[in-house]
């Protein structure tokens, strides 16, 4: 996996904050990012986004940091 603060990809997006990037295995030039953002005291919510070209594209959205932790394992395997 890469550095986790990727200077390539903002640090946020949509008011979630970036937690962690990796470029996809069998593409180099997608990356798939895990973001986080507070929605109520206690209550996250939880995205997977590729980042392709300077975007953000593509979204999952989870409830749970280790569905979302699940699901960017999988996209970053191509």
């Amino acid at each position: 996996m890469e550095d986790l603060f990727d200077k390539t990809i903002p640090p946020k997006n949509a008011g979630f904050e970036i937690i962690h990037s990796a470029t996809v295995k069998n593409d180099r030039t997608v990356k798939i990012v895990i973001a986080v953002k507070k929605i109520a005291a206690g209550r996250n919510e939880f995205v997977t986004w590729a980042y392709i070209n300077g975007a953000f594209c593509w979204g999952h959205y989870f409830s749970s940091f280790n569905a979302a932790t699940e699901d960017f394992n999988k996209r970053i395997q191509g």
